[in-house]
């Protein structure tokens, strides 16, 4: 009789379960949809700031094109101390344009671009961002501006980027000012180049992600130990990285020393317009980068 009871109430018990029970994969799933739902505004503005050690960061222009182009020296001798530029993001193609001078250059660097539209092309095309894709052809006359009647915010719609990724769980984990979160680790299902992202940690109370870390795979300039994380913050209602770090060992024939790059995107602002002349001439081609990461 007691096995009988005992068999019983293990029975109850399953039939108690939910059907659609929690499971990592399904947890990254519902963080992804909601920051995928998360309106955006037609562009953001900030400052980048960027420091490093054991490298010096450039961002350029091709004075035919219009594009920026962007890298870093390695050395252990090298580093350097606060670079600031002005970007503003246009959301509905994610082209950053960077403030040169008296003048902006156009990039799809995902470290340039501060928005979960950024983020999401680093997790689906890796760090050079949309490589492959092709871009609008150049035009010398600015781009109309929204009338005075446009919403606030447009809704952008990133593709989900789970299939790409097998995803198990890791454990209790915190974000930025010391919430309660679990942490998730990514493995691609293929071509980890493309497809770099790691870690992913996720707010309990609010279920969006707080941190995304990404691998930088052994290449010309990476040896060991490469990875790029991004910490989210939440600003008037929208996701954007407030701080990132990127960070590897350089290869022996670079002086084999670790580099590190800070980058903080500072006073963050939301408008349904761009500075003038921002996206006036601005097509980017293919990323140019001489970083090789």
């Amino acid at each position: 009789m007691s096995r009988l009871l005992a068999s019983l109430a293990v029975l109850a018990a399953l039939i108690a379960l939910p059907v659609d029970a929690a499971t990592p994969r399904r947890e990254f799933l519902d963080a992804l949809a909601r920051m995928n739902g998360v309106p955006q505004p037609p562009y953001v503005e900030y400052e980048v700031v960027v420091r490093a050690s054991g490298a010096q960061f450039y961002v350029t222009r091709d004075p035919l094109t219009g594009n920026a182009e962007y890298g870093f020296s390695v050395g252990r001798a090298l580093g350097n101390t606060d670079k600031r530029w002005n970007v503003v993001v246009r959301n509905r193609d994610e082209v950053s344009a960077v403030k040169l001078g008296d003048t902006y250059a156009a990039t799809r660097f995902p470290g340039l671009n501060a928005t979960w539209g950024g983020i999401d092309d680093w997790m689906r095309f890796g760090i050079n961002g949309r490589v492959a894709t092709p871009e609008p052809s150049p035009s010398a006359q600015p781009l109309a501006s929204p009338a005075a009647t446009e919403a606030p915010v447009i809704a952008i719609v990133h593709a989900l980027v789970a299939p790409d990724y097998r995803v198990s769980g890791g454990g209790p984990a915190t974000c930025d000012g010391g919430s309660a979160a679990r942490r998730f680790y990514l493995r691609a299902r293929s071509d980890p180049y493309r497809h770099p992202a790691t870690d992913v940690t996720v707010d309990d109370a609010t279920h969006a992600i707080c941190t995304i870390r990404f691998e930088l795979v052994h290449n010309d300039v990476v040896d060991r130990d490469g990875f790029v994380e991004l910490h989210l913050t939440k600003s008037a209602g929208v996701y954007v990285v407030g701080r990132g770090e990127i960070s590897f060992i350089a290869q022996p024939k670079l002086g084999g020393g670790r580099v590190r790059i800070f980058i903080d995107y500072v006073g963050v602002q939301f408008s349904t317009s761009p500075p003038p002349q921002a996206f006036a001439t601005l097509a980017p081609a293919t990323p140019a980068s001489n970083a090789n990461l």
